[in-house]
């Protein structure tokens, strides 16, 4: 089982809809049950739901955050993770200061994906940039594909090196 943590920075808007769109690309490549996909914040109020329009936004995609709990980052979760997806490059500097020694398997989303780049914080603003966030992921997550597969021991990555995220630290 791999487990995929993302993490954001209040866990209300961009990591749980970073793992809701995950989780959809998993069981639509067939692969969901070789992964466990969560999130968490570096500065959460653990218990809040996730936002109103990270709820909208996925409901149109016929995706559900309405269980959504935030819950903050501790460094246990980031060793028990086989891959650590931050949404910005602050947060994958705050998860190496939490976590030094799981260096090998934390990443941006964006570095992961092979198109370095923070995702843009929704927070407080329109419908729409929650919309353009949610595309932003979902367009990662997609050139991420071959190596989320790899992961899965479906389909080997293409050619780059990949890091050892199951050796734990």
């Amino acid at each position: 089982m791999v487990r995929i943590l993302f993490v954001c920075t209040g866990n209300t808007c961009r990591s749980p809809m970073a793992a809701a769109i995950l989780q959809d690309r998993l069981n639509a490549w067939g692969v969901s049950e070789e992964f466990t996909v969560s999130s968490a914040g570096i500065a959460a109020w653990t218990g809040q739901a996730a936002s109103a329009a990270a709820v909208e936004v996925m409901a149109r995609q016929g995706l559900s955050l309405t269980e959504h709990s935030a819950r903050q980052i501790e460094n246990r979760q980031v060793y028990a993770s086989d891959l650590v997806l931050a949404l910005t490059v602050s947060h994958k500097e705050s998860l190496l200061c939490i976590a030094p020694g799981a260096r090998n398997r934390i990443f941006t989303l964006g570095e992961y994906a092979g198109k370095p780049g923070d995702v843009t914080d929704p927070m407080g603003r329109s419908r729409e940039v929650y919309q353009a966030c949610a595309d932003q992921m979902s367009e990662l997550i997609e050139a991420a594909r071959d190596k989320f597969l790899a992961l899965a021991g479906k389909q080997e990555s293409s050619g780059e090196e990949k890091p050892d995220i199951r050796q734990k630290g």
